[in-house]
């Protein structure tokens, strides 16, 4: 972890994230309030919205329908392959 990196939540509330050293040996602490970042591009927002804007939001869930449906046709043709297989044994 370098000097410019997060160190971790302080009593829930805040970052601390420490600047690298000044002449004197003394370091800078900057105090970043509570947040979290849109799921869809990682920005920064406030702590009770989960998106930065309606766009981020119709792009995340288009994306987790994307992805639903994937895993949805990857299980029925996993299925399909164990049929496939079993009845192959039994027949052949």
């Amino acid at each position: 972890m370098s000097a410019n990196e997060p160190r971790g939540i302080v009593g829930g509330k805040t970052l601390n994230r420490t600047s690298p050293m000044l002449e004197g040996g003394e370091t800078v602490v900057e105090k970043i309030g509570q947040h979290r970042h849109c799921r869809s591009c990682e920005r920064a927002i406030p702590y009770k919205q989960e998106y930065c804007g309606e766009e981020c939001e119709t792009d995340w869930k288009g994306k987790m329908s994307s992805k639903k449906r994937q895993l949805t046709f990857f299980y029925i043709l996993m299925v399909i392959i164990m049929i496939f297989a079993v009845s192959l044994t039994f027949l052949g």
